[in-house]
């Protein structure tokens, strides 16, 4: 997903309900970017803030506790998401740059 959003190095990516996958580990590691995951759960948000400590990225990747729709995503250069239909449909005006 990250190599078709054309991710750069040095660019910002958000990934959307993140707890539970790797975008935002992948991200920064294999494609130096700035990582940002938005995960309202406590439990998969843990998990993947361990997943970065482990790997010592806390400098370039993070995750917020947050709900999707009241976050800024116009520094993003790339948004990636998994998620259920009908939440892909309310969050995706939130997530328009104008580009």
């Amino acid at each position: 997903m990250l190599q078709l959003g054309g991710l750069k190095a040095g660019e910002t990516m958000f990934d959307l309900g993140s707890g539970r996958r790797a975008d935002c580990h992948h991200g920064r590691q294999k494609f130096h970017a700035r990582a940002v995951g938005i995960e309202l759960n406590q439990g998969p948000r843990e998990l993947s803030s361990d997943k970065i400590r482990k790997l010592k990225l806390e400098q370039t990747a993070s995750i917020v506790n947050g709900d999707l729709l009241k976050q800024d995503y116009s520094s993003a250069d790339l948004i990636t998401l998994y998620l259920f239909p009908g939440l892909i449909d309310k969050v995706q005006p939130h997530c328009s740059t104008g580009s």
